[in-house]
């Protein structure tokens, strides 16, 4: 960084009281941070002032840090140079770490700073413009450069008018399941595992929080799961529903050869019963259906009709087995959402 930046950020700094100079009235910008003098920083920051300590420095902010968690499970001494990736631990737990008040963690008094779960992208939305995201604590746009999120993921973001502008993950690890069916209150997934989901944890869904007990009512053949933890422990769940893919029409130029390459291996349900990819007609309309990692899919048959974009089909695989030929078009017909 040059000179005049890192002279502002230091000039910044010292005016609101978080550093102070070197005993030879000096910075040394270019020297290791070390873990007093970060932890110095780290306690005003979160309100704290030389009054509320007892023993002396550093070991007086060194062990407020430790009693809350900022320092958890890291081995240090006092004068050892912070490394890149224990500031990156560090930083990640301040913002979760409640000021002095206890009234609000420290990333609710820093206004550009946010944590978000994200709950829709156009990697399930083909419809959304390609760098937004919408998140339980808003809509954003991506900065040029910014990677797109994962879905379900929680992301400590900077944001400029609702533009992010940097973006980290936080330390934490995910479950993915891929629905296959709902048995009892169980789970079964498309890789044949059963799964009992926590019931003592918030769920999203479209855009919203849901209780734990509807979960398995919104879930459909190819729904998405994601269940976020953190040291061993479930913290919340996202439910994805199923990706549809925009319509394809079988033309005549696409013989039963071409047809049996194109789907092979995929379940395909004409008014619910299974065919053959031979068995497609022409003018048939089709839509691949799968998770939202794009696995597990299987395609619907419409006779001879499109019309826009389709965003729902009910019933899916978990219920064919029980509808008939009527059952299933009235079903389809009340439960498609197709936009003109």
């Amino acid at each position: 960084m040059p000179k005049g930046e890192v002279n502002g950020y230091i000039r910044a700094a010292v005016e609101m009281g978080y550093i102070t100079a070197m005993p030879d009235g000096l910075f040394h910008p270019n020297d290791s941070v070390t873990y007093a003098q970060i932890a110095t920083t780290l306690v005003k920051l979160l309100g704290y002032s030389d009054e509320d300590l007892t023993g002396y420095w550093p070991y007086n902010c060194l062990s407020l840090l430790e009693n809350l968690n900022v320092l958890d499970g890291i081995t240090y001494k006092p004068q050892d140079g912070v490394t890149v990736k224990e500031l990156a631990v560090i930083v990640d737990r301040l913002f979760k770490t409640r000021m002095k008040n206890g009234s609000e963690y420290f990333i609710d008094t820093t206004p550009n700073f946010k944590e978000v779960i994200v709950l829709k992208t156009a990697t399930v939305d083909s419809s959304m413009d390609q760098k937004r995201i919408e998140t339980d604590n808003g809509v954003f746009y991506l900065d040029d450069g910014i990677f797109m999120p994962e879905l379900g993921y929680r992301y400590t973001v900077r944001t400029e008018d609702n533009i992010i502008t940097a973006m980290a993950g936080q330390t934490l690890s995910y479950e993915k399941y891929s629905v296959k069916e709902v048995s009892a209150d169980a789970v079964v997934l498309n890789n044949q595992k059963k799964v009992r989901l926590n019931g003592n944890i918030s769920y999203y869904y479209n855009g919203k929080t849901i209780e734990a007990s509807e979960v398995l009512g919104v879930l459909k053949t190819n729904s998405s799961v994601i269940i976020a933890s953190r040291n061993g422990s479930e913290i919340y769940g996202v439910v994805f529903d199923p990706v549809y893919s925009a319509p394809k029409i079988i033309t005549a130029s696409m013989t039963g050869d071409a047809l049996e390459r194109l789907y092979f291996g995929k379940f395909i349900d004409r008014n619910g019963k299974k065919i053959n990819p031979s068995q497609l007609e022409v003018n048939d309309v089709v839509y691949e259906i799968t998770d939202i990692w794009g696995n597990n899919g299987y395609v619907v048959v419409y006779d001879n009709e499109v019309s826009g974009e389709i965003t729902n089909i009910s019933p899916n695989l978990m219920a064919l087995s029980q509808l008939n030929w009527a059952g299933y078009l009235i079903s389809w017909i009340r439960h498609s959402l197709l936009r003109k």
